[in-house]
């Protein structure tokens, strides 16, 4: 992102010329912050990240932040990790899901560095205490990182705090925060990627060696992070250096060759550390061939839902939330345009007064530009798709490009907006009695408006004593049916039984990206008689006596995934699912508290 500026303050910078030829100067803004004052800052966003989750810190074993099934795939994506380190195995494939054929999870939002770095955390107290553990970290250093970026450009502190509480805890965190852990962790990476670009495209004062070593160093961690981020922000960053250009064509002439060498070393550090993990992704077994990986012109920005708020913010009024924001896309992790008007009428004020400010210029550019592209191939408007092309309709089928959902850009404008509202907090600090107090009720209309609704959604439930106990004494061969079936996003019970038994069995199901027949991404395995049937019974519409046919399916199914044990846990029909397998086994169960289990199947007939 740009680091010009036209501060008023202390300036030490090279002097540059716009295309009038007028001066300006690069930004440096205040002294670099002192660590304590960073640490305190950094200390102030754990302290609100924490009690923003508190329904989940109440007991960090057994509830977890967020709704769904998404934090159960996460917290098994973590226990993974754990499990490939201490057993040998490679942490990109697993045959613990999806068994014999297993899992490309470099396909999947394993976050491999999280899990590698909370290993210990797992270890001693479990993969859903690591799991909350991650997200809050997440939330707060996202929020420092911002802080510490943002203090580049203003002079006072307190600015930077809350232009860093506008991003730390924005609508596109807390939206993300209900399940998509990659997501949260994930938004450390843009306030970083800016800095770094600052001082290889404006500042210039680091070696290119020193400045693409850490760009590439960062760019690795994203893609292990969250792959789609880091493709979103090398295309924010391609149009970051388009605005620079196009803004201060005579500066950026004097700079290519200083940018070309860093860059050049970012690409051959990234390509170093992403050897591996791309090897396995792109030639690998379990790799998907087509795209895109979700569907196109849905997962987008709609016109209305940069003002209209939702129900993850405090002041929403109840007929809002359920009438109008919360239907403009299909899940609430995706609701992400949200902005505000206080925010949007600040930040728009702060471009038009202190526009003189080239870094006002660029930020202000870049954030309309990725606000349209938000938007998607067409316009959408109160959840409705007009028709009406857009310009992200000329790129989507770029490679990189192509799996980024429109939607997740506004990551970027969150950033840009906490900056040009950082800005005008500081211009207001230093003006009249007068103009402070109107400031600060701005301020306080902003802070307001973004408010996050608590409590913060969390959820949780007990598992079965089997699971702790019985299953752990496993052979370690063991490949086990589990009954429910694994219903991607929302029945993942069983991934997290698996878990909790120190995944000491594979499993033939599971949530995850894999490919179909042709290639083609789908959500979890591949169609089967028994999956079927197992769905059927347990939604109240399977046989009541199981036809020879449906038996014979069923068997050929058992011995293809090598099957040694089934596993009947608590749920819904699971009488009907038990009387299933007796005739399918053609013997009874054995019994450990709500579990029922066959733990021999390999002579059944």
């Amino acid at each position: 992102m740009g680091g010009l500026s036209c501060d008023g303050g202390q300036q030490d910078g090279d002097s540059l010329s716009d295309a009038h030829g007028s001066a300006v100067h690069l930004t440096v803004g205040p002294r670099r912050s002192p660590w304590l004052s960073s640490l305190l800052v950094l200390g102030v966003l754990v302290a609100l990240a924490t009690s923003l989750f508190s329904g989940a810190w109440r007991s960090p074993a057994n509830r977890w932040v967020g709704l769904g099934g998404d934090p159960v795939l996460f917290a098994w994506f973590i226990r993974w990790g754990l499990y490939a380190v201490t057993h040998g195995h490679g942490p990109f494939l697993t045959h613990h899901l999806n068994y014999p054929a297993g899992v490309n999870l470099m396909w999947n939002t394993a976050v491999p560095l999280a899990s590698l770095v909370t290993a210990p955390v797992t270890a001693r107290f479990g993969a859903v205490a690591a799991y909350n553990l991650l997200t809050t970290a997440g939330v707060a250093l996202a929020g420092w990182c911002a802080y510490l970026t943002i203090s580049r450009y203003v002079v006072r502190r307190l600015a930077a705090f809350v232009g860093a509480l506008v991003y730390g805890f924005s609508p596109f965190v807390l939206a993300q925060g209900l399940g998509h852990l990659h997501l949260v962790l994930a938004a450390l990476g843009p306030p970083l990627l800016f800095l770094i670009l600052d001082g290889i495209l404006v500042r210039q004062r680091v070696r290119p060696l020193t400045a693409g070593a850490l760009l590439g160093v960062l760019v690795a961690a994203e893609v292990l992070t969250a792959e789609e981020v880091a493709a979103s922000s090398l295309l924010v960053a391609a149009l970051a250096a388009a605005a620079l250009v196009t803004l201060f064509p005579g500066e950026a002439r004097g700079r290519t060759g200083h940018a070309a060498r860093a860059l050049a070393v970012t690409a051959a550090v990234a390509a170093a550390l992403l050897a591996w993990p791309l090897a396995v992704q792109f030639g690998g077994p379990q790799r998907v061939n087509t795209h895109p990986l979700q569907p196109q012109d849905v997962y987008v920005s709609d016109a209305l839902g940069f003002v209209v708020p939702t129900s993850l913010q405090q002041l929403a009024p109840r007929s809002l939330r359920s009438g109008a924001s919360d239907h403009f896309t299909t899940q609430g992790s995706e609701r992400t345009a949200y902005l505000g008007i206080p925010l949007l009428f600040v930040s728009a004020l702060a471009a038009v007064r202190l526009w003189r400010r080239p870094v006002v210029k660029v930020a202000a550019v870049l954030a309309i530009a990725v606000c349209v592209l938000s938007l998607g191939p067409h316009l959408h408007l109160r959840g409705h798709v007009t028709g009406v092309p857009l310009p992200w309709d000329a790129v989507q089928s770029v490679p990189l490009i192509r799996d980024i959902l429109p939607n997740r850009l506004m990551l970027y404008v969150d950033l840009l907006a906490g900056l040009l509202f950082a800005l005008f907090v500081d211009v207001v600090m230093a003006a009249s009695r007068r103009v402070r107090l109107g400031g600060g009720l701005a301020v306080a209309a902003v802070i307001a408006s973004l408010f996050p609704r608590l409590p913060y959604p969390s959820a949780g439930g007990a598992v079965p004593i089997f699971f702790r106990h019985q299953a752990r004494q496993l052979p370690d061969d063991t490949v086990a049916l589990v009954a429910p079936w694994v219903v991607p996003s929302s029945d993942v019970g069983a991934m997290r039984w698996q878990l909790e038994a120190g995944m000491r069995f594979r499993m033939p199901e599971g949530y995850f990206i894999g490919p179909d027949r042709a290639g083609r991404p789908m959500f979890g395995p591949l169609p089967t008689a028994t999956a079927a049937a197992m769905v059927a019974i347990e939604r109240g519409a399977g046989p009541q006596e199981v036809p020879d046919t449906l038996r014979r399916a069923v068997l050929a199914d058992l011995v293809h995934w090598r099957v040694t044990t089934v596993i009947v846990g608590p749920m819904p029909n699971a009488d009907a699912t038990v009387r299933f397998f007796e005739q399918v086994l053609g013997r009874p169960p054995s019994e450990v508290g709500q579990v029922r289990w066959w733990p021999d199947v390999t002579g059944a007939s």
